[in-house]
């Protein structure tokens, strides 16, 4: 029996030649995502050692610790600059090095031969949602353990929040690292033709985490039915099974947000969500958080676009080799982050939908990609 039968076999489609250009990619992806990470724990560690000729220089421990928490964060930074750079290198290396010419000679397009460059930003584009889901818990830990605080007060007064079944609370005023509000107010109305009309007023209100609801203290509560007598009685204590908000979430306000930019990009996709419906329920238009959910699956698949824009780029400058491949490719990176950063500050203030204003960057270099693609001698 021939041992070779045993081999598994490769599909048609894919080809020796795709497995080399995909393995050069990855070589210049892998460099690219571990270089800039690295170039920022430099600057960081020089900035701090800065700091330190004041006595106020951290631990090399915590710094370290800090750093590794950092890693995906900068690494998610480093995305679509490392698809654009990979794919522009390896274009331009192959072309310096007549490869390409080679790869055409036999039968090849250049279309087929950029497929396992496509084909391998498309998965690294998947992962970069996991990547940044990992990044914003990374950037909350390495902030903990810093040392530094959250930029928000952690307090907010006068407010009205909406919850659910028609209820509406009024609250003078809100201490969310005490899990304390004082002179609560609610309002219920009915939530079918049978139910009373409720007003209850507590002087203060006590977050119970173990049970995540509010208890009401030192107040009245009031029935008042369609028809039929009113029901008044006070209270020393009450719970309300359906105030089930927390305090982070009674503190989310536009304003807050706003100054909170930090703490916002900390933030995972559903505590993003969390964070829209508590602005939403007290009144508010959560504009900047709703553009930056968007952003955070716009983000990782900008890659596969510059990646697209990245090829016909490398390709377009192939005469002036690589030098010229890596000036053009950093200043469409550029351009690219100035159309994010307008973009989210456009969905922030309700120039354009979040949705627009998170993937209107991702249109235009696939438009552009797209173009260069198509006018590329194959």
């Amino acid at each position: 029996m021939n041992v070779a039968s045993f081999r598994p076999r490769r599909p048609r489609w894919l080809r020796i030649m795709d497995l080399y250009v995909a393995g050069q990619f990855m070589q210049v992806f892998i460099v690219c995502m571990l270089g800039v990470p690295f170039l920022f724990w430099v600057i960081n560690l020089v900035d701090t050692l800065d700091v330190g000729r004041a006595g106020n220089r951290p631990g090399f421990g915590a710094m370290a610790v800090q750093y590794f928490f950092e890693a995906p964060y900068h690494s998610l930074v480093a995305f679509p600059i490392a698809l654009l750079l990979s794919s522009a290198f390896t274009v331009s290396n192959f072309a310096r090095r007549m490869e390409l010419v080679a790869v055409k000679a036999g039968g090849t397009s250049f279309y087929r031969f950029s497929l396992p460059i496509v084909i391998c930003a498309a998965g690294l584009s998947v992962g970069g949602i996991g990547l940044a889901e990992v990044a914003a818990a990374g950037q909350r830990k390495a902030r903990e353990v810093s040392g530094e605080g959250p930029s928000l007060t952690g307090r907010r007064s006068t407010f009205v929040f909406a919850g659910d079944n028609e209820t509406m609370y009024k609250v003078r005023s809100l201490d969310a690292n005490q899990g304390r509000m004082t002179e609560v107010q609610i309002e219920r109305a009915p939530r079918s033709a049978g139910d009373p009309r409720m007003n209850a007023a507590a002087a203060q209100a006590i977050y119970q985490p173990g049970l995540g609801r509010w208890l009401m203290e030192d107040g009245w509560m009031r029935l008042m039915p369609a028809e039929g007598r009113e029901t008044a009685f006070q209270f020393a204590e009450l719970q309300m099974r359906s105030f089930d908000a927390d305090p982070d979430e009674l503190l989310a306000t536009e304003n807050d947000q706003r100054q909170g930019r930090i703490e916002d990009k900390e933030l995972r996709y559903g505590e993003l969500e969390e964070a829209i419906r508590g602005i939403e329920r007290s009144g508010g238009e959560p504009l900047l958080l709703r553009t930056l959910l968007a952003q955070r699956i716009a983000y990782p698949f900008s890659g596969l676009v510059i990646t697209l824009f990245g090829i016909s780029l490398a390709h377009t400058t192939r005469r002036g080799g690589t030098p010229t491949a890596l000036a053009v490719a950093l200043l469409t990176t550029f351009l690219y982050i100035i159309l994010i950063e307008i973009g989210e500050a456009a969905g922030g203030g309700g120039l354009l939908s979040p949705a627009a204003a998170a993937w209107i960057p991702n249109m235009v270099f696939l438009v552009l990609g797209l173009v260069m693609f198509w006018r590329v001698r194959t």
